[in-house]
Parts: structure tokens; sequence; C-alpha cells
């Protein structure tokens, strides 16, 4: 795998293998495929610490006794003229000295490039030298402490000679069919990557809509039963427009409005939590006004939505408006007369009064204000004459 900041290859010929290095900023680079007569700098891998134990930084020369004569020559021996008739690479390590005066000993000894390796740590440097370089004539490299070993052990397992070729070139330079490529697929990753981005907040945004699990199965619940059945009840669910049948289970949402209960808990977990009749939101809790003052709670369902136990099939009833006769309960001051029909378009509240009389309309106490129960008497006998064959008294 190429590291970040490698501009170079080192290719070992008999296995094929490939380690990445970096060159050094001084001496020249290695050589293009096509250098030096159209080949590449292809040599014989040397490592001067296994030829003396005590040179594996490459700090001094090698002598020239320890050296190959050929490419297939041994370890020993010495060429005519004291040196190596067959190019080399040098492979050192790194510490003990500087890299100039590593390359500059491999130099004097007949190598045609150096690689320098790191036997701790595993980052690709730049090799620089404190001083003047002029004078080296070499290629070399650097190579990290994964590349380094490896070297190592294959130019231990393998039988000599072994040939490694050093090649440049910029690692990361793509091909044109490469960069087509990626010049038509960024656009479509891109718009994938938006898309999906999309659809996680949509989804989140619809988490929000739906209500809890928990909270639409403590709403309250009854059995509905046909008998029971109130005159201004629904007789069919308004989400799959089935008639209510005897032992339904119906769910009471907390805007009095009833469904099926498989139907209504389908649509609040999976739809909208919101009443499917009037939209109103079953998670929002409606805090009592001025106009109406504690209807919620003391209406005959109020104990069974805060429970969230199940009400009975006569639990939810609207308030209605008795329309029939109402009849004036006189103080007792008052002289005894014939009963009077209340007649309830008459405006019965006096913004002035103060409490003298109670009125019973439909059955319950409304207290009335005014300055004289007898005046409110006269006044409603004056504006509702008795009807034909009833008498009053004089």
């Amino acid at each position: 795998m190429p590291l970040y900041g490698a501009n170079g290859l080192i290719v070992v010929e008999a296995t094929n293998q490939t380690l990445t290095d970096r060159s050094a900023a001084f001496g020249p680079p290695p050589p293009d495929e096509g250098d030096h007569g159209g080949e590449p700098l292809l040599s014989r891998l040397v490592v001067p610490g296994k030829l003396d134990p005590t040179n594996w930084q490459g700090c001094r020369p090698v002598p020239a006794d320890l050296l190959p004569t050929s490419l297939a020559g041994d370890w020993s021996g010495r060429h005519a003229n004291g040196t190596a008739n067959y190019p080399w690479i040098a492979l050192v390590e790194r510490g003990e000295c500087s890299f100039v005066q590593k390359v500059r000993a491999m130099q004097t000894s007949g190598a045609v490039a150096v690689v320098v390796g790191d036997p701790l740590y595993d980052a690709l440097i730049t090799m620089y030298s404190p001083g003047d370089a002029s004078d080296i004539t070499i290629p070399s490299v650097f190579l990290t402490r994964t590349h380094y070993h490896e070297l190592r052990t294959i130019h231990g397992v393998l039988p000599p000679p072994v040939l490694v070729r050093l090649v440049r070139g910029d690692l990361y330079a793509l091909p044109l069919a490469d960069v087509i490529l990626i010049t038509f697929l960024s656009p479509g990753i891109m718009l994938l990557f938006v898309y999906g981005l999309y659809r996680v907040r949509r989804y989140r945004r619809r988490l929000r809509d739906l209500a809890p699990v928990g909270v639409v199965a403590n709403l309250p619940a009854k059995t509905y039963y046909v008998t029971k059945r109130l005159p201004n009840e629904p007789d069919d669910c308004a989400i799959c427009l089935d008639d209510f049948l005897d032992e339904d289970e119906l769910r009471v949402l907390p805007c009095r409005h009833q469904f099926h209960s498989k139907c209504v808990d389908i649509w609040l977990t999976t739809r909208k939590r919101c009443c499917p009749i009037c939209k109103r939101d079953i998670c929002t809790v409606l805090q009592p006004t001025e106009l109406s003052p504690l209807l919620a709670q003391s209406g005959p369902m109020a104990g069974e939505l805060e429970t969230g136990g199940r009400a009975s099939p006569m639990a939810v009833r609207p308030p209605t408006r008795s329309r029939g006769e109402s009849t004036l309960s006189q103080s007792p001051r008052t002289t005894a007369s014939a009963p009077h029909t209340l007649n309830l378009r008459q405006p019965l509240v006096s913004p002035m009064a103060s409490p003298d009389a109670v009125v019973n309309v439909g059955g319950g106490r409304l207290r009335h204000y005014s300055q004289d129960s007898d005046s409110i008497i006269s006044r409603l006998s004056q504006d509702d004459p008795p009807s034909p064959g009833r008498t009053t008294g004089s």
C-alpha cells in the first residue's frame, strides 16, 4: 500500500514485491525507465552489515575484498583491480551518522545507489544534507521500518543474487481513464450523500410527527354496545368507515372522538399524532382558560383521561341544553301565585345586581342577580302572559 509522500518504488525482481520510498533532497534522483540506454536502475542488493557486523549503519566504506566479484559470485574473493565488477545497491540502517555521510561512504565503496531504512518508525522522511553535498553522484532513497525489515527478510531468504529495481515517479498520478471515471462518479456520489442526508432528516422529522406507542396505549378505551349508544354518538369509524358492532373496542381521544382501536392506533403511530377529524394533537395537554375554566377536568371523562383507564359506553357525552320549560322558584317574601314560564330569551343577569333569588333551570340551580325579586317576577308575568285556561292570583 503506497504511503503518503512516497515518490518512488523498489521492486524485487524475483518476487515482484513493491516497496514505496522517498528520494533524498541531495544527489540525483533514481532514473526513470528509459534512462541509461532504456534500462532502469537494476542492481544487486548488498547489506553492508552482513559483510561487516559493525557496519549496519553504513557509516564506513565497505572493504573491497568483501564485495562480490560478479553477479553470480560469492561473498569472498577480490577482483583483480580491487573493485566489484557488477553494480550493487547498498541497504543500510538509519542512525549513528548523517544521511549524507552514509551515502558518501557507500559511493566510495562503489555502490550505484543507497537505500536507508528506519529501524524504529513507520513514517517517511526526506533526507537532507547539513552541508555541501555536491560531490554526491548516486541516488539515495528512504524506507519506513516495515518496508526496511521486509526488504532485509527478502534478502536473507532468497538465494543470491537478490536483484532490485529503483523506479522514480509520482505514485499518485492517475491515468486518464481514472480521471474521467472519477470526474463522472464524483457528482453521483455527492448526490447520493445529499439524498441520504435528506432521507435521514426526513425520517427524524417524521418521528417527531408520530405519537409514542406508550402514549397511545394509555389512551382510554371502551367496549361498544349498540343498545347503549347515545343519540349523538357516531355509529361508524371515520378511518375505516365500518359501522361499530357489539363488543368492538373503541379508542377515545382527548377530543372525545372515538374510533376503532386498531385503526386509530396505526394512524397515530405511523401517520400523524393528531385526531383524524379535528386535528387535535393527542400529546398536547390543553390548559384551562377563562372561556373554558376547568371544563376538561370536570367532565365525565376527566378521570378516565387522566388515569388512562377504560371508559364506559355512557362516559363520553357532550353537554346538552334542556329545551323544556323552566319554573321559577319565588323568594320566601313573595306572594304565592300560579307558576310562570321562564323565557330563556330574556337576559337574567344584571351587571349591577346583588343575589336575591334562585331560579331552577332544567333541574339545576342558577342564582339570579337583581335588585328586587318581585320586580323580576312582575316583568316575567308581563313579558310572558299566562296561557288560556290558567288563572293568576290578584
